[in-house]
């Protein structure tokens, strides 16, 4: 028995504690894998257990978190030992020792791989097999489709400080026009009652004056009753003209329904002592009527249709003369003829005659088409067109 207790008994306890070490030193150690995380202190909640979580979303601007890792060894536990590292953040290992968590805060936006790894005695180091990957998400400002909106805003924000800097410059150069219009119709009011008052109250007094003359001059000779029925037949043409001139430069000759009733008068009062019947035809419509010409155009058609009808009245020899109105819609036009009745015109006549030339002339001022054309019944007639201003 002491033999026991002094040889045997040593030798089995050595033999027990060799076999406990070597068995230790054989114990396998598990690679780390992720135990737990928090976010701002609070646990962070997911839908998988956290050894097979590959994922860690975080919020831009409140990134605190803390992650803890595990290995699991079975005899030495208590001297495994970890590192840890970043990604992006951590340049190199960090090595805790015994520490399992690691911290972090204020990450920018992006995607960080998360590495571990443990051993148990610093030298043979055993890594995670586990991949996760901590992303912080971007702010609004920074993902791609609101620097897309951003760009779209500040062009559209451009295309309407363009448009309505532009719609002020068009709104002010159409006052500013507007100004000179109503000025220029002032200033034509205004020359046109002056030239009345100082030029046909004289040429009044003039053709007064002759008629007076020629009851007061006895014993007249012929050379004498010439001159002034000369005198008093250019001053009657010179006072209607003056008349005519004066209508074309008061701004209410510029409407339509002005001309037409000028004209219409002008051709009433020329065959009202003839055996020629004047008929006017007016297929215009009030809104036709309403429509104005461009300054000067009423002076140039007015002249136009009175050599017409004046032409017409000498040469003709009609019966009948039409003063006719009409309107093409799908041209937005107008035509305006003066027809007759009489013998016609024979084509020695249109290639010489001054006064069809002078009408063409004055058409060509106004870019209006001015055409002759011979009746199927016989006669003349005499047609200008032109457009309708927009309306």
């Amino acid at each position: 028995m002491n033999y026991f207790f002094k040889i045997l008994f040593p030798s089995c306890l050595v033999a027990c504690l060799f076999l406990q070490n070597r068995t230790t030193e054989a114990s396998p150690i598990n690679p780390p894998q992720l135990n737990r995380v928090w976010l701002d202190g609070q646990p962070y909640r997911c839908d998988t257990a956290m050894s097979a979580i590959s994922r860690i979303s975080l919020p831009y601007g409140n990134n605190f978190f803390t992650v803890e890792f595990i290995s699991i060894s079975y005899r030495n536990q208590h001297k495994l030992q970890y590192g840890h590292k970043l990604v992006g953040i951590d340049s190199s290992w960090v090595f805790s020792g015994n520490q399992r968590r690691a911290s972090y805060a204020n990450l920018g936006p992006g995607t960080y791989p998360l590495k571990m790894k443990v051993s148990s005695d610093g030298l043979n180091w055993i890594e995670s097999a586990q991949e996760i990957n901590v992303v912080v998400t971007p702010p609004f400002w920074a993902v791609w489709w609101y620097h897309i909106l951003l760009i779209a805003f500040i062009f559209l924000l451009l295309a309407v400080i363009y448009k309505v800097r532009v719609n002020a410059a068009i709104k002010q150069v159409l006052e500013i026009a507007e100004i000179r219009k109503k000025e220029a119709e002032s200033l034509r009011v205004m020359m046109a009652q002056d030239f009345h008052d100082e030029m046909g109250n004289k040429l009044a007094s003039i053709i007064v004056l002759v008629s007076t003359l020629q009851l007061l001059i006895k014993d007249k000779n012929k050379e004498v009753q010439k001159a002034l029925s000369r005198i008093e037949v250019s001053s009657k043409q010179l006072f209607d003209g003056t008349k005519s001139f004066i209508w074309s430069i008061n701004p209410k000759s510029d409407q339509i329904s002005e001309i037409t009733s000028y004209i219409n008068n002008f051709g009433s009062e020329l065959f009202e002592h003839t055996p020629i019947e004047f008929l006017v035809v007016d297929n215009f419509t009030e809104r036709d009527k309403q429509v104005s010409l461009p300054v000067g155009f009423s002076r140039q058609l007015f002249f136009i249709l009175k050599e017409a009808m004046t032409n017409a009245l000498v040469h003709s020899k009609a019966k009948n003369i039409k003063l006719i109105y009409d309107v093409d819609k799908t041209k937005n036009g107008f035509a305006i003829s003066v027809e007759d009745d009489g013998k016609g015109v024979s084509s020695e006549q249109l290639a010489s005659s001054r006064g069809l030339n002078n009408m063409k002339s004055r058409a060509i001022k106004i870019n209006y088409n001015l055409s002759f054309y011979h009746n199927p019944d016989g006669g003349f007639g005499v047609r200008i067109e032109g457009e309708f201003p927009k309306r």
